[in-house]
């Protein structure tokens, strides 16, 4: 083995775990959309009750944008009358004595909850997938936020109507009206004339997969001209993170997908510290295409209808109350006051869910005049299938933007995968015979480098007692003992082999795109392949019940003792410092990979066993049914 070798499968190591530790993309920054600086994106005034653009949002505005509807007071409404003092009471210009009530949209895909205080969603499951293997319950993807606040609540900038705190009317509708789509119409009348109207509905499966239709209008019932308002509608927030507390999955992100024009839509993300950040403009010549939260697996996202037009994106985020409570449950409180402090404690150090919201502009509306604000709510899988629907492209973008710069390679990757599964019918030997197919494809070259070691390795050892006499001769002169060893060596017609490292690095991004798919592919969520590893996606965790252990993760510790064993077949150098050196790299390279790899999911921990059996399975049969030319057959390892 050549002496760049052990340096190159270090650096190629290295390489590998950073990547895999940042595999996600960048997230865009909000500030370098393409706009215009000191553009004005205003609604002309002449067009009264059609959907016009609002203009750029007042000092403060971003505070009332992203916060809660408390604090939305100290807001100016663009177009509207006065605003309150932050923390001031707002005198309200709508009543209701409505009751507060529930009610369900059920369809072969989805379950929705609603309530009727802010006319929101107060929680959403999907039917087709489950909680875990062993828990068939239909998977909630949205929930309350911080346990009380429900999702897609709707208020204007000022806080002066509480729609978001009223409870609003609850209008009959008939069943099965249109085809079997389920409605849900809410109302709510303000003291100065206006009708808040939303409508939702719930298309049959077939129609629209994991999605429902959300109108909203605004109808001006008085008798004179009313005032413009800002609205802002609030995507979903109780996203259900399902890998909190993992460093490996994506952690949830905020997004907004903005067309341009022909060409791959933009997708800005918002995560962690960016959560905090600048809004999203959406300038003349663009269009949003969708908004929301997505997840390591599913997205809930806003999808404006084509004469809807939205102003701004707020990033935020928000309290994530399950991860709080796995949190809180972790530490074992022993009182009920421990638990309150303690949940106090780590609500300000759990990382938050990730939100948005939607500035949208009421002109001033004339007496009978309406405006109308139309969107398709997506909460479900990030699937490439339904992403070729009509009416889904913007999830394309969505899952792109998770697969990072490798894109192409994932969903190459995953195509075979899809391949093999249609034929096997189980993830995990898909991935066995994708390892089969790279190590197949990569065989010819494979056996080329390792004739070209193996035969400079036996020069080396022919030619070491005089590589040794020329080493005491020039001790005090390394430059010239080089030159000479060069010159000993070419005229043996040997040379050291070039591209040592070449297939670790041709196996780099199969690596890459397996560590991404399995952490972004819906297909290998909760994929079994056989015994007790019941999901690819996570790792293996056998039961054990000793030492303290409830499970282990097995599948990684294979992977490194295969490898551990692989490492031993290599060729050996004939020089005892590089011999060393290799047997050194032997030990301590398994050791890392267990140690970045042992919570990760167990299909890449498959793969790489698999690949080391080969590797193995190689020296001990196929060397001694077709040996290398000019070399001896290899003998076992002592």
């Amino acid at each position: 083995m050549e002496k760049r070798l052990p340096l190159a499968l270090i650096l190629s190591l290295a390489f590998l775990l950073w990547y895999l530790s940042r595999f996600k993309p960048p997230d865009a920054d909000p500030a370098a959309s393409p706009q215009q600086d000191g553009a004005t994106v205003g609604a002309p005034g002449s067009v009264e009750g059609d959907p016009t653009r609002p203009p750029p949002a007042a000092p403060g505005a971003r505070e009332g944008g992203a916060g809660s509807a408390a604090g939305a007071g100290s807001a100016q409404e663009a177009g509207g009358g006065g605003a309150g003092r932050a923390g001031a009471p707002v005198d309200l210009l709508a009543v209701s004595d409505a009751p507060e009530l529930s009610a369900e949209l059920d369809s072969d895909d989805t379950l929705s909850s609603w309530t009727t205080r802010g006319a929101a969603l107060v929680g959403l499951k999907l039917r087709d997938f489950v909680v875990s293997p062993h828990d068939p319950e239909p998977l909630p993807v949205l929930g309350l936020v911080d346990g009380v606040t429900p999702n897609l609540l709707l208020r204007d900038l000022n806080g002066r109507y509480g729609l978001d705190q009223l409870n609003w009317e609850l209008v009959p509708t008939p069943e099965g009206a249109s085809g079997g789509t389920q409605e849900l119409l809410f109302r709510l009348r303000t003291l100065d004339g206006l009708l808040f109207t939303r409508r939702v509905r719930q298309p049959p499966t077939h129609e629209s997969p994991h999605a429902m239709q959300l109108e909203l209008s605004v109808t001006n019932e008085g008798t004179e001209r009313s005032e413009a308002i800002t609205l802002v509608l609030q995507s979903a927030r109780g996203v259900v993170d399902e890998e909190a507390g993992s460093n490996f999955y994506g952690r949830p992100t905020a997004l907004a997908v903005v067309s341009h024009g022909p060409g791959s839509p933009e997708v800005v993300r918002w995560s962690a510290g960016d959560l905090d950040g600048d809004p999203r403009r959406i300038a003349d010549g663009e269009t949003l295409l969708a908004a929301g939260c997505m997840t390591t697996y599913f997205a809930s996202v806003l999808v404006p209808d084509p004469d809807t037009l939205v102003g701004q994106v707020y990033p935020l985020p928000v309290p994530d109350e399950l991860k709080l409570d796995r949190h809180v449950k972790l530490a074992q409180p022993t009182s009920d006051l421990d638990e309150r402090q303690l949940r106090a404690e780590l609500a300000a150090k759990v990382q938050p869910n990730a939100a948005v919201d939607l500035q949208l502009w009421v002109p001033r509306l004339d007496p009978g005049a309406t405006q109308t604000f139309g969107f398709q709510l997506y909460s479900g899988p990030k699937d490439l299938e339904t992403a070729a629907l009509p009416g889904y492209e913007y999830l394309d973008a969505v899952i792109e933007s998770s697969y990072g710069n490798f894109a192409w390679i994932n969903r190459a990757m995953l195509q075979v995968l899809r391949t093999f599964h249609g034929v096997v019918g189980n993830w995990g030997v898909s991935i066995i015979l994708l390892t089969l197919l790279v190590k197949g494809l990569l065989f010819p070259l494979n056996r080329k480098q390792q004739t070209s070691m193996a035969r400079y390795s036996a020069v080396m050892q022919r030619l070491k007692p005089q590589l040794d006499e020329l080493k005491a001769k020039y001790k005090n002169n390394m430059r010239t003992f080089t030159e000479e060893q060069s010159k000993l060596v070419r005229a043996e017609g040997a040379s050291p082999p070039i591209g040592g490292c070449l297939l670790m690095f041709l196996q780099l991004p199969v690596w890459v795109g397996l560590f991404q798919i399995l952490g972004t592919s819906i297909e290998l969520r909760q994929s079994h392949f056989v015994g007790w590893i019941d999901d690819l996606s996570r790792p293996d965790r056998m039961p054990f019940g000793f030492f303290g252990f409830e499970t282990i993760n097995l599948l990684p510790l294979l992977m490194s003792a295969a490898t551990m064993v692989q490492m031993r077949f290599q060729p050996k150098p004939a020089d005892p410092a590089q011999a060393q050196s290799q047997k050194i790299m032997g030990m301590i390279m398994p050791i890392v990979m267990l140690f970045f790899l042992y919570g990760y999911s167990a299909g890449l921990s498959l793969y790489i066993f698999t690949s080391s059996l080969i590797s193995i399975f190689e020296f001990h049969v196929i060397r001694r049914i077709w040996p290398m030319p000019g070399t001896a057959v290899p003998a076992r390892p002592s």
